[in-house]
């Protein structure tokens, strides 16, 4: 009999954790559970308005006693994998992580109070029907965002309006890894951030401003055809930054305008070699035109040097 009750309670007790879990995720797809988290996969039948909210496992007092009772005391996974999206927005409650693979954005895409974003092989797609409306095409207010493999890329402009169309993201943990992210036509990349790492990509716009308590930088291309501010309240990274993987009018560090040193060289270098040329070149042509003459000369002197008779058969 003991045993039957032990079963019974143990019966009961999983079907109200179960109860408990669903009640809190967000009822967009097949919520599976593993041992470090639980992964909710969205089914884009489910997704309805404009606005898409997560929910994670409660961490208020209310709630933290069931938590903790029924053991659920683990981040909430939601993997958006191949959805077609348009102009949408994602909100989260509690701990969650929103990872977004193999997707199509055909607008713009914003995000608030989000706790953490994984952004991995996407496509993004400019529509006509943003051309009159500004604003960003990326837009977040994020715990950590993590962007890999990626290629994010707004290609249109907005008519007859001054915006700073583009990306706009605020992180407390930003890491851009083997990405690009590109705000073309007049765009701005604006990103503020405790701690950023950027390795093996490129960030490319118009006008950039970086503003970052930490960086890591390796192996990354920052371009801009108008300019780069760049604030590093720690400095905690070499002053130069790799400046050879800059590529902008000026780059503004700290307050400071930095000169891309490299940059100058190669120019220095380039206009010193095309100098040195200049005498290499009237070598050349002197050993040329010197050539040219001998062959002549030995030609007459062979002409001249044959018996009338000869001269005369040709």
């Amino acid at each position: 009999m003991k045993k039957i009750n032990e079963k019974m309670q143990e019966y009961k007790y999983n079907i109200e954790r179960q109860k408990f879990m669903s009640r809190w995720i967000s009822n967009i797809g097949d919520i599976k559970e593993e041992e470090e988290r639980i992964i909710c996969y969205v089914s884009k039948a489910l997704l309805k308005g404009l606005t898409i909210t997560c929910y994670g496992m409660p961490t208020n007092e209310k709630c933290k006693q069931s938590v903790e009772y029924y053991k659920l005391e683990k981040p909430v996974y939601y993997i958006f994998d191949g959805i077609e999206f348009n102009n949408v927005s994602f909100t989260s409650v509690f701990n969650n992580v929103l990872v977004f693979r193999n997707c199509t954005f055909n607008s713009r895409v914003n995000f608030v109070d989000v706790n953490k974003v994984v952004l991995e092989n996407n496509t993004y797609i400019s529509t006509e029907k943003d051309e009159y409306r500004p604003g960003s095409f990326l837009n977040g207010d994020i715990e950590e965002l993590v962007i890999q493999n990626d290629n994010i890329k707004n290609h249109f402009k907005c008519l007859g309006i001054e915006t700073d169309f583009g990306v706009n993201i605020k992180a407390k943990r930003l890491t851009i890894l083997d990405s690009t992210i590109s705000a073309e036509n007049e765009g701005q990349i604006y990103i503020k951030a405790q701690e950023a790492n950027f390795m093996d990509s490129t960030l490319e716009a118009s006008e950039m401003y970086l503003d970052l308590d930490t960086i890591t930088y390796a192996e990354s291309l920052l371009k801009s055809s108008q300019g780069i501010i760049i604030e590093n309240k720690n400095c905690n990274c070499d002053v130069e930054m790799g400046f050879y993987h800059v590529d902008a009018p000026y780059v503004v560090y700290n307050g400071i305008e930095m000169i891309n040193e490299e940059k100058k060289n190669q120019e220095q270098n380039q206009s010193c070699l095309q100098e040195a040329r200049i005498p290499l070149v009237q070598v050349f042509t002197n050993l040329q035109n010197k050539c040219n003459q001998n062959i002549v000369m030995q030609y007459l002197k062979k002409e001249n040097d044959q018996p009338i008779s000869r001269v005369l058969k040709k």
